[in-house]
């Protein structure tokens, strides 16, 4: 932690893989692997199928734990909506999308944009997403339009690939044409961005998205307990 903060390993350096910390310190395999955990844990790696553990940050988050008791508690919300596709098109990551998708660089993966409406009110639209499917698991995307559940449920139904996490950020910034115009609401108003990451246990992003939402479509409400030390 102390080498991350003094920037011997900056944000986007990898870590030494498990092999050399072992022998540089010592130690077992186990204990490097609990090492990394407590670093994943405080916001300062997260590791990237192909690559290994990237640094994420230099100072660790807050200690604060945002408690969920399952991804179906999460996305409850879901069941009133219907998902619908508006475009598909095949996308190479590179540069800045490879680093969002915590991707190899000519990783082929699928881009749907779509739209998320209410079910009984079907001009009511609450989002626009851009969701991001690994080329491998193509075959969800026929299965996207007209959800009314979680898209990471196909994988599970389809490939049977469970999530074990989900990364979720929360931001704000101004809402581009594309999502305004499928929002109906002006270019550079307000926007509420939500970024996912759906994560297998070792870490492979199975799907990703990036969402935008009108101001008042979209409220987080979390509770936080400090972590005893």
């Amino acid at each position: 932690m102390k080498e991350i903060a003094d920037g011997l390993y900056p944000v986007g350096a990898t870590l030494p893989g498990e092999a050399e910390l072992c022998n540089r310190f010592g130690v077992a395999r186990n204990t490097v692997r609990q090492a990394i955990k407590v670093l994943q844990d405080r916001g300062l790696v997260m590791p990237q199928r192909g690559i290994g553990t990237v640094v994420r940050a230099r100072n660790a988050a807050p200690r604060y734990v945002h408690s969920v008791d399952s991804l179906a508690t999460l996305f409850e919300y879901l069941k009133e909506t219907e998902l619908r596709i508006v475009e598909v098109h095949d996308l190479v990551a590179q540069n800045e999308i490879a680093t969002f998708l915590r991707s190899r660089k000519d990783a082929r993966w699928i881009d749907v944009s779509a739209i998320r409406c209410m079910r009984s009110k079907k001009e009511e639209i609450i989002s626009y997403s851009h969701l991001y499917v690994p080329e491998i698991y193509a075959q969800i995307v026929s299965h996207m339009d007209g959800l009314r559940r979680p898209t990471y449920s196909l994988l599970e139904q389809i490939y049977h690939h469970t999530v074990s996490e989900v990364d979720q950020q929360v931001s704000v910034d101004e809402m581009p044409a594309e999502a305004a115009k499928q929002l109906g609401v002006r270019s550079n108003s307000p926007a509420q961005i939500v970024d996912r990451h759906y994560l297998a246990e070792d870490g492979e992003v199975l799907l990703a998205s990036h969402s935008y939402y009108p101001p008042g479509k979209f409220t987080l409400s979390i509770k936080l307990r400090m972590i005893t030390p």
